[in-house]
């Protein structure tokens, strides 16, 4: 059972030894601390909150408010690239998976 342990530690630690993982992680952080990018979702989400009080005109223009946010969030660089290590890492997991089990 140790060397069992012992080889998933190994694992774990070789994984986050991945120069993607850590850019990953790196954007990741760049991601939550970004003012700017928080503002946005917090924007969204309080408008998103609202819309069971508006009618139906109101929560039309609130709708696609939130959706231009969701697309400002999602065009800006930072989160662009967070997506695009984001799937790469993903593809190796699943690689990395394969080969182990």
């Amino acid at each position: 059972m140790n060397d069992l342990i012992k080889m998933a530690e190994e694992l774990v630690s070789n994984y986050q030894s991945l120069p993607l993982y850590k850019r990953y992680i790196s954007l990741k952080n760049e991601i939550d601390n970004n003012k700017r990018l928080n503002d946005i979702l917090r924007k969204q989400e309080e408008m998103k909150r609202s819309l069971k009080f508006l009618d139906a005109n109101e929560r039309k223009e609130v709708i696609l408010k939130c959706q231009n946010l969701l697309d400002e969030y999602n065009n800006d660089p930072l989160v662009i690239n967070f997506k695009n290590v984001k799937e790469e890492l993903a593809d190796i997991t699943s690689i990395l998976l394969k080969e182990i089990l």
